[in-house]
């Protein structure tokens, strides 16, 4: 597994990098038994659920987040434009 995601998943949670690389060919053993062997983000997938690493946004993060204001904004916009009228 690249370095870097290990050290990310790593810092993510409550494993160590050792760990991780461990849970890493677990996760590709596991992907092995499905067939899916060669399916990269099949793997991190599995790994990410035996770690516990959760990257959706609950409703409250995801109100506070520059994402939604950008749409927030795009759809006032568009509203102010079409003067309300849909």
């Amino acid at each position: 597994m690249p370095l870097n995601i290990t050290k990310s998943f790593a810092k993510k949670t409550k494993y160590s990098e050792e760990e991780i690389e461990q849970k890493w060919e677990k996760a590709k053993e596991i992907a092995k038994e499905q067939g899916q062997e060669d399916n990269y983000p099949y793997i991190v997938g599995v790994l990410k659920k035996m770690i516990g690493l959760n990257e959706f946004l609950s409703f409250s993060e995801f109100i506070y987040s520059p994402v939604y204001s950008k749409i927030n904004n795009q759809y006032h916009t568009l509203n102010k434009n079409l003067d309300g009228k849909w």
